[in-house]
């Protein structure tokens, strides 16, 4: 389906930011209006828009696993960020790993 598609333009974006070319990778349905480049936070190596209503879903919560049986050590570890992310518009920058 489309999700199968959409999945290959990651092969291409990387292609892209393997020899030094940072990626804004957008839907065929989003119109600019002003310079995107203009309200990046450039704070980050990949920068996204998200599906959010509010501020927890926009920049996501914090869910965390608490269960006795893993033992003292690894009973509070598991923790994973929710966000609602929206693929359509993202910008991947180019780094030196």
């Amino acid at each position: 389906g489309s999700h199968k598609i959409s999945a290959q333009k990651f092969k291409y974006v990387r292609s892209f930011l393997h020899v030094g070319c940072s990626v804004l990778m957008s839907d065929i349905d989003v119109v600019y209006l002003q310079n995107p480049f203009l309200f990046l936070y450039k704070d980050a190596d990949i920068e996204g828009t998200t599906d959010g209503w509010d501020e927890g879903s926009a920049y996501g919560w914090m869910e965390q696993l608490d269960d006795p049986s893993l033992g003292a050590f690894g009973r509070f570890r598991p923790a994973m960020r929710i966000t609602a992310w929206n693929s359509g518009l993202w910008y991947a920058r180019a780094t030196k790993a």
